[in-house]
């Protein structure tokens, strides 16, 4: 959002008595919001690690490390707080291509599977819905453009 004279929110933008506390509680707010998952992620590693016979300073860590990933708001910098600020789930979207392109580097074959695997399942049920109500034809028939977009169910 941005305030008269095209600069964005923030506490100088705001006047008034209470501005200043609002815009703490605000900013805590966000910061409470957006570490909860890590949290909640740290202990579940963590408890799991010990429970597998893993020391305890060591399950510190290796949960560390782990749920600082689920959502590594470093990643991408201070200068895409106001960008996903306004675009919901920029941020979410960010790490997705990130552990996407993760995923690939680390065990690309599996990765290929997966994607073979979700695509041929989608045109199947495509195929399958066509076959169900007895048009096979209908989908033979699209244009190619209209084929390529793998869902024409009508």
């Amino acid at each position: 959002m941005q305030a008269e004279g095209g600069r964005f929110l923030s506490p100088q933008t705001f006047s008034g008595p209470g501005a200043k506390r609002f815009w703490a509680r605000y900013e805590r707010l966000l910061s409470g919001s957006e570490l909860a998952p890590k949290v909640a992620e740290y202990k579940r590693l963590r408890d799991r690690q010990i429970g597998k016979g893993m020391n305890e300073l060591d399950a510190h860590y290796y949960a560390l490390i782990r749920s600082r990933r689920l959502t590594d708001f470093q990643q991408v910098g201070s200068w895409m707080r106001i960008p996903s600020q306004i675009q919901p789930f920029l941020n979410a979207g960010i790490q997705g291509v990130y552990s996407s392109l993760s995923a690939a580097k680390a065990r690309p074959g599996v990765t290929a599977a997966r994607g073979f695997l979700m695509a041929a399942g989608l045109v199947a049920l495509e195929e399958g819905h066509a076959r169900m109500f007895g048009d096979i034809n209908m989908l033979r028939n699209l244009p190619p453009w209209r084929r390529d977009l793998f869902l024409s169910f009508y």
